[in-house]
């Protein structure tokens, strides 16, 4: 009988106020930081939580975000040219004639 072990280690066996106190900790110290964010010091500091308890966390601590967690709808431009290859944009090569 084979035996498979987990690689990704055990998940932390924090109570919700526990974590609560950490993410509030840590929004203190990093206001900008969002779930990944979270998430990642989480690690850092030797904690594995969950994503949904990190969600639900963020949002006793800080309240959700206005248009909640998941994705966003990204905005495409329609462009109209003349032809094929006739519109280029290279980032960062931009330069003014003198």
């Amino acid at each position: 009988m084979r035996v498979f072990h987990s690689s990704t280690g055990t998940v932390s066996n924090l109570s919700d106020q526990e974590l609560d106190d950490i993410v509030l900790y840590i929004l203190e110290a990093f206001p900008g930081f969002g779930r990944r964010m979270i998430d990642g010091h989480l690690k850092f500091l030797g904690h594995r939580i969950p994503r949904s308890r990190i969600q639900a966390s963020y949002a006793q601590v800080h309240g959700a975000p206005p248009t909640g967690f998941g994705p966003r709808c990204i905005e495409r431009h329609i462009y109209s040219v003349p032809g094929p290859n006739s519109l280029w944009h290279h980032d960062g090569q931009h330069s003014t004639r003198r």
